[in-house]
């Protein structure tokens, strides 16, 4: 008699136990969850205020004039470096709206300034990311908050426009 009075003793512990250790876990899963979603909504309302800032439109204004100028419709592998845009551009200068080959390598040079300057004027932003990726392992969270601004907030993409 003692014997299944202590094993059931211990059945309703060990059920007790099991219960609290499953609804611990679905209280840190559901934590996690908004936690995430706040990160992800920082992200998202400091990249929005980047966007805005002046250096930001002035890096989009000289990247854009920089493009129209290249006239390149291959693959952009090609101009994902330095090297590999210059090389482009020295060896199809004539297909290009440059006037000389030093004219497209201080544009180019320019537009490296100018996301310098980008970063450091955003960098609340910028450290904030770095903070998510180091400390919470979100390495995707700046591809997925441009693209999510970008595709529901198209005209943003064109702020640059207005600078001036």
């Amino acid at each position: 008699m003692v014997h299944s009075k202590c094993m059931g003793n211990i059945l309703k512990i060990s059920l007790l136990f099991l219960l609290f250790s499953f609804s611990g876990k679905a209280q840190t899963s559901v934590e996690d969850t908004l936690t995430a979603s706040y990160r992800y909504n920082k992200a998202r309302a400091l990249y929005i205020k980047s966007l805005h800032s002046k250096s930001s439109m002035h890096l989009n204004k000289l990247g854009a004039e920089f493009r129209d100028k290249l006239n390149f419709f291959g693959d952009s592998t090609v101009l994902a470096t330095r090297e590999g845009a210059l090389k482009w551009i020295k060896e199809n200068l004539e297909r290009t709206d440059f006037e000389t080959y030093e004219a497209a390598v201080n544009e180019y040079e320019a537009i490296g300034v100018a996301s310098a300057n980008q970063v450091k004027d955003n960098s609340e932003f910028y450290d904030y990311i770095k903070y998510c990726a180091l400390y919470h392992k979100e390495y995707s969270l700046l591809p997925d908050v441009c693209l999510d601004v970008h595709s529901s907030n198209p005209e943003l993409l064109d702020l640059y426009k207005k600078y001036e």
